[in-house]
Order: C-alpha cells, then sequence, then structure tokens
C-alpha cells in the first residue's frame, strides 16, 4: 500500500471521527431542554382579574338620563358608593328645574338629590332603594401609565372601556380612552375595582377625571 493511500485513510478517519464527537457534542446542547416563561398564563390572570372586577363593581353603575326644556337630551352615569343608595354624579347631568332619571337596567329608582357643587362639578344624590354593593376608594392617588378601566351605564347596559393614566395635574388626572357618547360621569376603577374618579367628558379627546380624592371630600367621607 502506499504512503498517499494511507495518508488519504489516516485523514479520512480522523475526519469522520471528529465528526462523529462533534455532531454528538452539539446535538446534545440543541436539543438540550429549554426553558421557555409563559406569557400567556400572566395575561389569563389579569383578563380574569379584570373581569372580576367589572363584576363586583357593575352593579353599582347606573344610568343618569335628563330631558332639557329646549327638547336635547343629557345621557350618562352615577356611581352608587353605598349599601344604602348614596350615589354620586356631575351636576351638569341634572342641572336644577329639569325633568331627569335614575334607573338600574330597565328598574327607574326613586331618588332625592341631597347637594350640587357647581364649581366642583358634582352632585350627591341619596337612592330609595337599599342593598348595592359597598365601592372602595383608591387609597392612593394614581400613578402615571397605570391601567384602569371605565364604565359606563348606556340605555343598552354597561360599556366597557380600559387604558392608563396619560397625564397627572394639581386637579385631576387624563386617561388615554378616548371618550364616547355617554360616558360622562362614567366611573374609573383600578385593576382590583378600587374607585379612582369619575370621568368628566364625552367627547372624543381623551377622558378628564374628577380624582377619588375629591369626590371623598365632597361628599363627606
Amino acid at each position: 500500500m502506499s504512503k498517499k493511500l494511507l495518508f488519504f485513510l489516516s485523514v479520512l478517519a480522523v475526519g469522520c471521527l471528529g465528526g462523529f464527537l462533534g455532531n454528538r457534542f452539539f446535538w446534545s446542547k440543541a436539543n438540550s431542554p429549554v426553558t421557555v416563561t409563559e406569557r400567556n398564563e400572566v395575561f389569563i390572570q389579569e383578563n380574569q382579574a379584570l373581569v372580576e372586577a367589572i363584576n363586583k363593581v357593575g352593579p353599582a353603575v347606573i344610568n343618569v338620563k335628563t330631558r332639557l326644556s329646549n327638547g336635547n337630551l343629557l345621557q350618562g352615569s352615577a356611581l352608587v358608593l353605598t349599601n344604602d343608595g348614596l350615589a354620586v354624579t356631575l351636576a351638569e347631568l341634572i342641572p336644577p328645574g329639569q325633568k331627569f332619571t335614575f334607573s338600574s337596567g330597565e328598574e327607574s329608582l326613586v331618588y332625592q338629590v341631597l347637594k350640587r357643587d357647581a364649581k366642583l362639578n358634582l352632585a350627591l344624590v341619596k337612592l330609595e332603594k337599599m342593598g348595592w354593593p359597598a365601592i372602595g376608594f383608591s387609597e392612593s392617588n394614581p400613578a402615571l401609565g397605570q391601567r384602569i378601566f371605565l364604565l359606563a351605564a348606556a340605555t343598552s347596559g354597561l360599556i366597557v372601556d380600559e387604558g392608563i393614566v396619560r397625564s397627572l395635574s394639581a386637579t385631576g388626572f387624563e386617561i388615554s380612552i378616548v371618550g364616547e357618547a355617554g360616558f360622562s360621569a362614567g366611573p374609573l376603577f383600578d385593576a382590583a375595582g378600587n374607585f379612582e374618579g369619575l370621568s368628566l367628558t364625552s367627547s372624543v379627546r381623551p377622558v378628564k377625571v374628577v380624582p377619588a380624592s375629591e369626590i371623598k371630600s365632597f361628599i363627606g367621607f
């Protein structure tokens, strides 16, 4: 056997051995268990928490309608804060001398307006009906970027929207939710269902909010 042939066979054997060892090493690395962070579970938990919060506070959000003397209709929401029917809404939705109604679903509610504050644009109402869910106030001011959801009581039922706190000011805060008809006085809550404030506008610009701290002072809590 020639020296060239022996050299060729030696090179071939070394190459085969290297390929075998390399394949075993890299293949085992490629097929080793890989840890993947499951994000889906987090999203499901957050969504479930939101659904539970809506179910908890939703029954306390009621519809407000006012037929003005010129024939125009004002429509928005009110939030029942206590078991015995103490509710808060915007003063602009129930102007003095006009005809207005409060309703929960198809049930018309008997009420008494306790006080209005035109400067704060808030009104306190006592409903005759009892047995409402008690609403908890947020214990701190909302943080910039905090997730928040809005409920509005329309004639067809509750409307839900979700966004974040997009700006803060000395008089309140603004959220990323774009206003729609009927959003006036729609209450806002954090992810746990704690009351954060009432929406001030139903226009298309981002919704401005009367903070819960101001409402709490107004009603004397």
